[in-house]
């Protein structure tokens, strides 16, 4: 893989860790807005505290797409640092070597 190539990719990487970020950013937006109360569950949902384990089902979720978004939004950030990272230290060493050694 070429250097070009290389950069290249971890553009790319980062893009779709910054895309599933946001689709889990979202789906975590989505789902805390899925309520039920006991009246959505008739009698069975007061009287089998199923509308309790539903709150605590979808606390769970929602914490758990958050922290995804969270986790894949740090992957692409860190991928494109690396790229960055990357250009910065080959444009100072291009600049450093500069007339110093020319190819012929």
């Amino acid at each position: 893989m070429t250097y070009k190539v290389a950069l290249e990719a971890l553009a790319s990487d980062g893009d779709i860790w910054e895309t599933t970020s946001s689709t889990l950013g979202d789906a975590s937006s989505s789902a805390a807005y899925l309520t039920l109360t006991d009246d959505d569950f008739s009698w069975v949902g007061s009287s089998t505290g199923l509308t309790s384990t539903y709150l605590q089902l979808q606390n769970r979720l929602v914490a758990l797409l958050s922290d995804g978004s969270a986790k894949t939004k740090h992957i692409g950030d860190t991928l494109r640092n690396i790229k960055k990272a990357y250009e910065d230290n080959e444009d100072a060493a291009e600049a450093r070597y500069r007339g110093q050694w020319d190819v012929r």
